[in-house]
């Protein structure tokens, strides 16, 4: 699977409470969505400490601007318009 695959998942999960439920419970399904082996996905979900990690960091980061949104400007985090 390629870094761009695990940044897009990662993203989508930070940004999606629905999907990242989805893709802990049912990595096979999100493997189909994105064209990867599950079993693939699997083994990045099991370990890799970076993944969880940084989906960890993401979420953490996100749920503190959203606390404090004004303070973001005009882009969201990440650069990201919202």
């Amino acid at each position: 699977m390629s870094e761009n695959t695990v940044a897009k998942i990662i993203e989508r999960a930070v940004q999606d409470e629905k999907f990242r439920e989805k893709l802990m419970a049912d990595p096979g399904a999100v493997a189909t969505e994105y064209g990867v082996a599950e079993q693939e996905l699997r083994d990045v979900l099991e370990n890799s400490s970076e993944f969880s990690g940084e989906l960890e960091a993401r979420v953490s980061k996100r749920k503190m601007m959203g606390r404090f949104g004004g303070l973001s400007g005009p882009m969201g985090i990440d650069g990201v318009e919202e």
